[in-house]
């Protein structure tokens, strides 16, 4: 019976490592496509292709610090969670 517990256990520290993996491609995924977009929004607004009013891009780039670092540490905390036992 210990030895079922103990395989059971395994197997869900396997899942779970895996899913952690996976949730971590997809957030650098979706990290680098939307730094990419706004990169491509500064250059075309800074040379002259975009006309948008300043407030415009500055909401972009506090959008894009807010995600970036966002989903940064709800990635690291998923993948560190705190010890409780402190």
């Amino acid at each position: 019976m210990e030895e079922f517990k103990n395989k059971l256990k395994e197997d869900r520290y396997e899942q779970n490592t895996k899913e952690r993996n996976k949730l971590a491609t997809l957030v650098k995924v979706i990290v680098s496509l939307w730094l990419l977009f706004a990169a491509t929004m500064f250059i075309l607004y800074g040379v002259g292709c975009l006309k948008f009013p300043s407030e415009v891009m500055c909401t972009l780039l506090a959008t894009t610090t807010a995600n970036v670092l966002g989903l940064g540490y709800i990635l690291l905390k998923g993948i560190f969670p705190e010890n409780k036992n402190k």
